[in-house]
């Protein structure tokens, strides 16, 4: 669950302004906009068209649209942009530019609640009713965290399907930056698997799946509260998130899981330049959403690309130290286990920030690079075809390709690959546990399997009840 952001003057929510001709009593004279960038001054900017703003004097923390808002910040479910709370000495000022369309559009107005926005004729009567249809909105969003909830004796997928029709995901459709908040017990943590996999096949396309804010909760969490709760970030690879987050709770006895508590937050970012131009403020402003959940004791990036942008993440979006670098980890894994060399296989982002390479060469292991350089692309497709499909269906594909890597390395250094390191988390998906058995054997190297370190280091924070990995031991 989301949790309250103290407002402050500078605070803001967003989406775009209206049309005030198309509201009475709206003639322009009160055109306006401001605009607010995180960590910067609020400044002027011109409106991209006419709006519809007005001002609210509130009494302290009583007014009932105050209430409204620190509802709606804590919820993390306003989009909205024009609305600024300054909550100044006892009295603050609210101003707010209403769409119609964009409010009609987004949160699903029934034709009567449109036209009773645009039948108000003063700031108060549209605030009245505002306020109003948004706390309906509230407690239905509320309602529905509630009766997604798993029902006793119901199966992961009547679940599943259920979840999908009460949140109108359908086939085809763009739901970037939608959020789906959810809450499962320990025990129903591959529900979330198979509603992952039963998404993606409807929206094979990464960018375009909603966000899922899980919850998995313990019993005696509910009763007593939780002494360490984890935050897992993913969205890039959602197949994959839910793999690792199902293999977490499976390396923790019954017991321990029922004290422990894990929020799941995958996001899939915005990938083409028209979804960065629609979706890229909403994105970040996810993310920090996410980042400030002050209960969280630590975080993790459900993804081996994604650290790539691990010190964007600690510094832009607010995750600071309590985000560990987990390919650190699994580097440190290899080093144990005292590698000759190692075929690095991955992404060609990772691939072209060196970002495996370069952990281990700090920890004086010998890393193996995919050669030629452009056989990297033959290997992207192969993990854009997995996180399409969500199986091991590339597996004779990615066997090959490892196989002839391994061979060419020999034959042109005349050394040995001893482990080939899975550095994106769809690769061991795709492989799948009989291809890395069969890649073992037949070559004589050890798979290092990022999703399966992932998942024990996070079970070792948990049991631990904090962030320290002491006692994780060697995993390969």
């Amino acid at each position: 669950m989301a949790h309250s952001i103290p407002l402050v003057s500078s605070q803001f929510a967003h989406t775009k302004v209206a049309d005030s001709a198309s509201i009475p009593g709206g003639d322009g004279s009160d055109i306006q906009a401001t605009c607010f960038s995180s960590r910067r001054s609020v400044r002027r900017i011109q409106p991209r068209g006419l709006m519809h703003s007005y001002d609210i004097h509130c009494h302290k923390a009583k007014s009932r649209f105050t209430r409204f808002m620190t509802s709606l910040f804590s919820l993390g479910r306003v989009r909205y942009r024009n609305i600024k709370v300054n909550m100044g000495d006892g009295q603050g000022m609210v101003k707010v530019a209403v769409n119609i369309t964009k409010l009609g559009k987004q949160y699903k107005l029934e034709p009567t609640q449109r036209e009773a926005l645009l039948r108000t004729k003063t700031a108060d009567e549209r605030t009245k009713v505002l306020a109003g249809i948004l706390e309906q909105k509230i407690r239905t969003e509320r309602a529905l965290v509630e009766s997604a909830k798993p029902m006793k004796n119901e199966s992961s997928a009547d679940w599943t399907s259920r979840v999908l029709r009460d949140h109108a995901i359908y086939a085809g459709n763009n739901y970037c930056q939608q959020c789906i908040t959810l809450e499962l017990s320990p025990d129903q943590a591959g529900y979330y698997h198979d509603l992952q996999k039963a998404i993606a096949k409807r929206l094979p396309q990464e960018s375009h799946r909603p966000t899922i804010d899980l919850t998995i909760k313990g019993s005696k969490v509910q009763a007593q509260g939780a002494k360490f709760s984890l935050g897992v970030l993913g969205g890039v690879g959602p197949i994959s998130d839910s793999v690792i987050v199902q293999q977490t709770f499976e390396n923790l006895t019954p017991e321990q899981a029922e004290h422990v508590q894990v929020n799941v937050f995958s996001c899939p970012p915005p990938r083409t330049k028209s979804e960065m131009a629609k979706s890229l403020a909403d994105y970040g402003l996810n993310m920090q959403r996410f980042s400030s959940r002050k209960e969280l004791g630590a975080y993790v990036v459900a993804s081996n690309t994604a650290h790539v942008n691990l010190n964007m993440l600690k510094e832009a979006m607010g995750f600071g130290d309590r985000m560990h670098n987990m390919v650190a980890e699994v580097a440190g894994q290899i080093q144990r286990d005292n590698p000759e060399g190692v075929l690095v296989l991955g992404t060609s982002m990772a691939y072209s920030k060196d970002m495996y390479p370069k952990q281990l060469q700090i920890m004086g292991v010998k890393p193996v690079r995919v050669q030629p350089a452009g056989k990297q692309e033959d290997l992207q497709k192969i993990i854009d075809r997995t996180k399409r499909a969500g199986n091991d269906s590339e597996r004779e594909k990615l066997y090959q390709f490892a196989v002839k890597q391994i061979d060419e390395y020999k034959k042109q250094s005349g050394e040995k690959v001893s482990h080939v390191l899975l550095g994106c988390t769809e690769l061991p998906m795709a492989l799948g546990e009989e291809g890395m058995r069969k890649l073992e054997k037949d070559t004589g190297v050890k798979i290092v399997d990022t999703e399966a370190v992932f998942a024990r280091a996070y079970a070792t924070m948990l049991r631990n009840k904090s962030g320290d990995l002491k006692g994780m031991g060697r995993l390969l």
